[in-house]
């Protein structure tokens, strides 16, 4: 896609009903509007029709290729400044990538708060975008 039509596309995003329809690489993509606290909307991204729980939980190239990402500690801010109290900064940055994994989890959701970084991330995993106009 072009950028011009890019720019049609984030102008037909508008919420709470704006919505796009997208062949990218084969899947048909639904780009919609959903309510996601009170007064907060985000994008969902429907894959052939559906959103599927088992894409979500399984590493598959739907999920790699439209849903976001997202890492977390599983220890807040506050503890992890108790247990490393006192240690140097170099030995801490040490301690941390040694055991990212043990650290942090991560998941995958369907929607996204911004249309840049849905964007950006649909170009840079997929080849081929079109826009199915009039749908």
């Amino acid at each position: 896609m072009t950028k011009e039509e890019w720019k049609q596309v984030e102008n037909e995003m508008f919420p709470p009903y704006g919505h796009v329809k997208l062949k990218i690489d084969g899947y048909d993509v639904f780009l919609g509007f959903v309510a996601v606290a009170g007064f907060r909307w985000e994008i969902a991204v429907c894959v052939n029709g559906k959103i599927r729980l088992e894409d979500l939980k399984t590493d598959c190239e739907i999920r790699r290729r439209f849903y976001q990402k997202h890492t977390r500690s599983i220890m807040p801010k506050d503890e992890k400044d108790i247990i490393f109290k006192g240690m140097s900064k170099a030995a801490r940055k040490k301690y941390e990538q040694e055991h990212y994994d043990t650290m942090h989890y991560t998941y995958y959701h369907p929607t996204w708060a911004s249309f840049k970084k849905l964007k950006a991330h649909l170009i840079k995993n997929n080849t081929n975008i079109e826009w199915v106009k009039g749908e």
